[in-house]
């Protein structure tokens, strides 16, 4: 076997675990965090503009404009919620998925793709750790209202993804 190959494959491996353990960090922070957004769940600010848009639209809602740009992410949310849960459990069920998808953006950072920039391992996961920990997260943490802004700065992380590798389908 080549040794160079064996190699590929043991920083390929490792990134996948790597990335597993950070994000499950980055959610255990995060609950931590906001733990209150988990044990009373309610709907935040425009989350309940989305949910009525969900309510009165369903998978249409997904297309139409809020202050003039599209959020398709609270959308989405939205209308899953309220096709796969019971009415009651909305705002937990939506709060969760705004944890999940925080934890998944902040984990990202620990990615081999950007070894690039910061060569140590340990300092990538190091650094998502140190985001979770970023002091006024809570506001937009575990609503629907917040997650737009997540999202934004996983568009700004991947824009620093190493140039020699190609974006993915999903990216």
């Amino acid at each position: 076997m080549d040794s160079a190959a064996g190699r590929k494959t043991s920083i390929s491996t490792n990134g996948k675990y790597r990335y597993g353990y950070t994000f499950v960090a980055c959610l255990t922070l995060l609950l931590f965090r906001g733990w209150d957004r988990i044990t009373h769940p309610e709907l935040f600010a425009e989350g309940v503009r989305f949910m009525g848009s969900a309510f009165n639209h369903g998978w249409p809602g997904l297309l139409q404009s809020y202050d003039h740009y599209l959020h398709l992410a609270p959308n989405l949310i939205a209308v899953l919620a309220i096709k796969l849960v019971p009415i009651a459990h909305i705002p937990l069920f939506t709060n969760s998925v705004c944890y999940i998808i925080s934890a998944a953006v902040m984990a990202s950072v620990s990615r081999g793709c950007y070894r690039w920039l910061v060569p140590s391992d340990h300092a990538r996961s190091a650094l998502a750790i140190l985001i979770v920990c970023a002091p006024g997260l809570m506001e937009i943490l575990g609503n629907l209202a917040g997650i737009h802004w997540l999202l934004l700065f996983w568009l700004a992380v991947l824009c620093l993804k190493d140039p020699e590798q190609e974006f993915t389908v999903w990216e």
